[in-house]
């Protein structure tokens, strides 16, 4: 997940808090701000969808926050590049956008061999049916020999006599 979050500077507190969690980056940009603003979120090598609308309105005193949900296709060194831009109101003209480059970032990826496992599977689970049949039969025929092993040593001996006693 990536978070932007703007405010004008009559914000009370710390536009970052609750942004910090664990493992996470937060960093504080001074950017152009006005009332009504979009953001981007690009990458080069990376699925991105938004959670919520590029263009919002920005309130006095509150926090106005976009999310994106961000996904790496390919490990290795790769760019996002976060943009936003004012919408401005110029004599009679509304909606006039002004861009601001507010973050260029370089992100290594590192393989999660967990995840991509997951992935795989999720996305080619038709191609991977017939072989995960074959899983499923083997995996009951395991089953049943132990249970039939564990039966086995579980019954008591037919008579009370040690071995080799006729």
């Amino acid at each position: 997940m990536v978070t932007a979050r703007i405010a004008p500077k009559d914000l009370p507190g710390d536009i970052a808090q609750g942004l910090r969690h664990r493992g996470t980056q937060a960093s504080i940009e001074s950017i152009e701000v006005g009332m009504s603003m979009e953001a981007h979120l690009r990458g080069d090598d990376f699925n991105v969808s938004n959670l919520n609308s590029e263009m919002q309105l920005v309130r006095a005193g509150h926090p106005t926050e976009w999310t994106w949900e961000v996904v790496a296709r390919h490990h290795g060194v790769h760019h996002l590049h976060l943009r936003m831009t004012v919408i401005a109101k110029v004599a009679g003209y509304t909606g006039i956008p002004k861009d601001v480059t507010v973050k260029d970032e370089t992100i290594r990826v590192d393989v999660d061999p967990w995840y991509t496992t997951k992935q795989l599977a999720a996305t080619e689970w038709n191609k991977l049916l017939p072989s995960g049949g074959l899983l499923a039969a083997a995996g009951a025929g395991i089953a049943r020999l132990r249970k039939r092993r564990h039966a086995a040593l579980a019954r008591p001996p037919e008579n009370d006599h040690p071995p080799g006693y006729l």
